[in-house]
């Protein structure tokens, strides 16, 4: 399997991402635009759901300045995938994108595998992070240290 398949319709997306999720075991992922975009992930997300298929479904928001408003194509999406998810959750601010990520593959592959959600709104995605979410350096020193202790715990 290819590792990205582009769609014409977000929904074959999500089937085919359920699918994958089934066959391997690992998260298939799905993405979609703003607005009736992530709505037609809906049905494939739900299906991955009941069917214990981990998926995880991300989707463009409009700005956050923007969400409070009667504003064109903006939906409250996470209230709208949280019942037919295991997780959905919206970014509201870019230094804890590595954390969400994370947690959306864990949790949709972890004990009962299902689908997850992510919101990702327009202004978050253009702002600016750290090029090092991880201190990496730190990490390493942590493991060095331990393959030299006789007992970890």
């Amino acid at each position: 399997m290819k590792a990205a398949e582009l769609f014409i319709h977000e929904q074959g997306a999500a089937f085919m991402a359920d699918v994958y999720g089934r066959l391997t075991g690992r998260a298939g992922v799905c993405m979609s635009t703003l607005g009736p975009g992530a709505t037609h992930l809906i049905t494939g997300v739900a299906d991955a759901n009941m069917d214990r298929a981990p998926v995880v479904a991300i989707a463009g928001q409009g700005a956050t300045t923007r969400l409070h408003k009667e504003s064109h194509q903006i939906l409250d999406l996470v209230s709208m995938f949280q019942p037919i998810t295991k997780y959905a959750t919206q970014i509201s601010e870019p230094g804890i994108v590595p954390e969400i990520v994370r947690k959306a593959f864990k949790v949709a592959q972890t004990e009962k595998p299902g689908a997850t959600f992510i919101d990702f709104p327009e202004n978050i995605a253009e702002m600016k992070v750290d090029d090092c979410p991880v201190d990496y350096a730190e990490n390493i020193k942590l493991t060095e240290k331990l393959k030299t202790m006789s007992s970890p715990l």
